[in-house]
């Protein structure tokens, strides 16, 4: 009987086992790049009319003639349909973090983001590739930004009347990213700068020890995340994650 049994418990696992097939792998989260990566082609800046000790004349922008870029990405132009669509398997949907955020604060909670591009200055003139939305989604790919360019991530998640708030940036290529953080104060608070000089993805974070932006009420709550890029960067960004903590 026992014999059985036994032979009965294999048989159901074996049909079981047929039914479901082979279970597929996890997801990689983050996934690798999507693209290729695009050495930086950007011309030295040029001296203003001060000369060599006068104010830097503003960088023009290459990005979108840059050889590389079109034959990976095609004009540039924004591909909502085939970019950063979201999905049930998109990595860390907010309050969800990337590991090196649970790492760097145990407790924390991610804060989701919508991202437009803004006016940097008088002399910038817009210089990005691709959809400026998709450096809110962890996959894989994101907008290319050239020099002198600002994107601001408003949160549209919920954000506690107190606590201390730091950005996880995962980033490519060459450059420096100052990173801000803007409350219902209306004061930029600045959280730190990135220096980029990757081929491949990483995973940068501002924020922890003296670096945290904290508020200890309602009035300083953050609304918003700047980033801006120096006069020689060429960056992608695949995404940009907030999260707060007590």
């Amino acid at each position: 009987m026992t014999k059985a049994l036994a032979a009965g418990a294999v048989g159901a696992l074996l049909v079981v086992t047929a039914c479901l097939g082979a279970i597929p792998e996890a997801a990689q989260c983050p996934p690798a790049p999507v693209h290729r990566a695009c050495p930086q082609s950007l011309p030295a800046p040029q001296p203003g009319p001060g000369g060599t000790g006068g104010p830097i004349a503003p960088v023009a922008c290459t990005l979108l003639q840059d050889a590389c870029l079109r034959a990976d990405r095609g004009d540039c132009s924004c591909n909502p349909g085939k970019e950063c669509t979201r999905s049930s398997s998109t990595c860390f949907p907010a309050p969800d973090c990337p590991e090196g955020v649970r790492k760097a604060a145990a407790s924390a909670s991610c804060l989701q983001t919508t991202a437009t591009l803004v006016p940097s200055g008088p002399l910038a003139s817009p210089c990005l590739c691709g959809c400026v939305s998709c450096s809110t989604t962890c996959d894989g790919q994101g907008p290319v930004v050239g020099p002198n360019q600002a994107l601001r991530f408003e949160i549209t998640s919920n954000v506690p009347t107190s606590g201390k708030l730091g950005v996880m940036a995962r980033l490519r290529g060459a450059g420096r990213v100052t990173v801000v953080v803007f409350s219902q104060a209306g004061v930029p608070s600045p959280l730190g700068e990135l220096t980029v000089t990757s081929t491949d993805f990483l995973e940068s974070l501002t924020g922890g020890g003296s670096t945290w932006v904290s508020w200890p009420a309602a009035p300083g709550r953050p609304i918003a995340i700047g980033l801006r890029t120096d006069d020689l960067s060429s960056v992608e960004i695949d995404c940009v994650v907030p999260y707060f903590t007590n």
